[in-house]
């Protein structure tokens, strides 16, 4: 006669020992917990509103977030078609982390295809992205969370844009890293920089000409020093520091970065607020 084990000793066993209902409960909590966060936060409930973007202005909450739903869901997914054939000792701690890898994947996914293909438009808005660049931005972490083949391959294809010497030289970028400059700790009065790297990842030298580094017009904002006329070579960064001396209190400081190198204008939205 086959032996049953009693149920709770497959709990005593760990998660290898769970059957598939305890990790449908799990995911449905992943997904309220989520869902309380996205809504809170977008009615401002209690601690709720004061998450902050995790990279002030580069990425938005709504990536991890995304990221993280998209790992709840493919966990569900699997949850779902594989009770019948259910094999914990293989992938309990798999949908353990689904969520947490998702979330990681997503973001680092979106910071990747930020800093190579730089096609998501800054708007005035505070967490610097148009709703619609949000959106897409939350589309991708969302897909790489659900799939993290999806995200192996992007880690391969960026490492060859950037790094390898290979057939893909042609595409490499240039960029402004980070494409958001925020004052955090301006005060009236003191002068604040923030650095700014120009990064070439293209396949030859480009040369950078003073002339063609400039900010939007506003009172006590500078580049300071002033840029190098210099050659940056393949793979290679130079820095452009920006200089900021509030001269009011309460002044909030919208304006733009832009640098003119190689036939290609590039921005950098510079934001800040004097206490």
């Amino acid at each position: 006669m086959a032996r049953t084990v009693p149920r709770f000793a497959k709990l005593r066993q760990g998660p290898r020992g769970w059957s598939p209902g305890v990790f449908f409960l799990i995911d449905v909590a992943w997904i309220a917990a989520l869902l309380v966060v996205a809504f809170g936060q977008a009615s401002g409930w209690g601690w709720l509103r004061s998450i902050k973007d995790p990279f002030s202005g580069v990425v938005p909450f709504a990536v991890p977030w995304a990221g993280a739903l998209g790992g709840v869901a493919i966990s569900f997914v699997g949850v779902v078609g594989h009770s019948s054939a259910w094999n914990g000792p293989q992938f309990a701690y798999w949908h353990l982390a689904r969520p947490i890898l998702g979330c990681v994947f997503g973001t680092v996914a979106v910071l990747a295809v930020l800093l190579v293909l730089q096609n998501i438009k800054l708007a005035d808005a505070t967490n610097g992205y148009t709703p619609t660049g949000v959106a897409i931005l939350a589309v991708i972490s969302f897909v790489v969370g659900y799939r993290e083949a999806t995200f192996r391959a992007l880690v391969v294809r960026i490492a060859d844009v950037i790094l390898g010497p290979g057939p893909l030289d042609a595409a490499r970028p240039i960029a402004l890293v980070p494409e958001v400059v925020e004052f955090n700790h301006a005060a009236l009065g003191v002068a604040t920089t923030v650095t700014v790297h120009l990064f070439n990842g293209s396949a030859d030298t480009i040369h950078l000409n003073p002339a063609g580094v400039s900010v939007g017009p506003f009172t006590g904002l500078t580049i300071a020093p002033p840029v190098a006329d210099v050659d940056i070579p393949r793979n290679g960064s130079t820095t452009i520091t920006v200089e900021w001396t509030p001269q009011a209190p309460d002044l909030k400081l919208d304006s733009t970065l832009k640098v003119n190198v190689a036939n290609t204008t590039l921005q950098a939205a510079i934001r800040g607020t004097a206490p």
